[in-house]
C-alpha cells in the first residue's frame, strides 16, 4: 500500500530508471513456444562472476507476473549464498540488493 506499482508494454518510463543507467534490450529466443526466452551469458551475483553460463548455451524464461527464480539444483545453494542479505530488523522487505 506505500507504493506504486504498474506495468507497462511497448515502451518504458526513463524516470524511472535509475541514473546513469540505460535500457538494454534483448532478442527473444524462440519465440513460437509462446514465452520470453532469452541467453543467458553469464550469471554475477553479490558482485562476484559464477562459473555457470559461460558456454553460451544458458536460456531464461523471463515472467513480469513472478518474483520466482527457478534455477538448476547445482548452481541453487551457490546463488543462495551469494543474494541472501541480512535483514535491518524493522520488518521492512526494502533493501539496497543482495549483500
Amino acid at each position: 500500500d506505500k507504493e506504486d506499482s504498474e506495468i507497462t508494454f511497448g515502451g518504458y518510463k526513463p524516470q524511472h530508471m535509475a541514473k546513469g543507467t540505460e535500457m538494454i534490450w534483448t532478442p527473444v529466443e524462440e519465440p513460437e513456444h509462446g514465452h520470453w526466452t532469452i541467453k543467458i551469458k553469464s550469471i554475477t551475483a553479490g558482485g562476484v562472476r559464477l562459473p555457470y553460463c559461460d558456454d553460451g548455451t544458458c536460456r531464461a524464461l523471463i515472467d513480469t507476473g513472478t518474483s520466482l527464480l527457478g534455477v538448476p539444483s547445482d548452481i541453487g545453494p551457490t546463488l543462495i549464498d551469494h543474494l541472501r542479505h541480512n535483514s535491518d530488523g524493522t520488518g521492512s522487505a526494502l533493501c539496497n540488493g543482495p549483500g
